[in-house]
């Protein structure tokens, strides 16, 4: 396997190579301040099982999207074998932070991809629906029994990673480790949402503080900053399958 670096070229066109998909490493948790990724990329098509030289990936930025090329250098003459064909990792450098933009797989939306299995869906990720800037730190506040999936990605701490959590009658009561979560991590290292509010409360009056909420008012992401004059010290919260019990 080849890995690379991608410069940030601003253009939807086909490269001069073959067609490719990608998807995100395993291991990648993306949020609005995501700058850095790894892909996977994999030669479409037929090619004795092997992906390949990734040229120089293609990125295009809109206002509600980021879109991502990855084509491949071209096979060369003579037949090939269609098992499926290797995975390249890729790193992947954005201009621009994601934002609440989707990422997309742009060989998913024109070419010989579309239609095809590794194309059933062309957005590899998402911020949650609705997402808007709240003007400070909102008031609202979650009802004594409910759960949702955290997604911790922020400064030096042993909470990293994502989580499956339920709350019952304002407390942790169980977490369940998904991506990159650990095993040790329990009740006592999870915040509830209430505790993240406080939080966010803490860092707008002593750091800074960044709050986004959904259709509904449900706080979705927060980007704190507990002490300006420390480092290390932050905290980023991506709120999913947020449900009401």
């Amino acid at each position: 396997m080849t890995s690379g670096v991608s410069p940030a070229v601003s253009s939807r066109e086909p490269l001069a190579g073959d067609a490719a998909t990608w998807s995100l490493a395993p291991e990648e948790l993306l949020d609005p301040k995501t700058t850095f990724l790894v892909v996977e990329v994999t030669r479409l098509g037929c090619a004795s099982g092997i992906t390949g030289t990734v040229l120089d990936p293609q990125i295009h930025y809109d206002e509600t999207q980021v879109l991502l090329r990855t084509d491949v250098e071209k096979i060369g003459p003579g037949a090939h074998e269609c098992q499926g064909n290797d995975a390249v990792p890729v790193e992947i450098h954005l201009d621009q932070p994601l934002g609440v933009r989707e990422l997309v797989d742009a060989a998913c939306l024109q070419g010989e991809a579309v239609g095809t299995a590794a194309c059933t869906e062309a957005v590899r990720w998402a911020p949650p629906a609705g997402l808007t800037r709240h003007d400070g730190v909102p008031d609202w506040q979650p009802p004594p029994d409910y759960s949702f999936v955290v997604q911790s990605s922020c400064g030096e701490q042993a909470f990293i990673g994502e989580y499956a959590v339920r709350v019952e009658q304002g407390a942790v009561a169980s977490v369940d480790p998904l991506r990159r979560g650990f095993d040790e991590t329990g009740v006592d290292s999870v915040p509830s949402l209430t505790a993240m509010l406080d939080l966010a409360r803490q860092a707008e009056r002593e750091g800074a503080a960044e709050a986004w909420v959904d259709q509904d008012g449900v706080p979705r992401w927060f980007d704190l900053d507990l002490r300006l004059d420390s480092i290390d010290d932050e905290n980023c919260f991506l709120i999913t399958h947020y449900e009401e019990h």
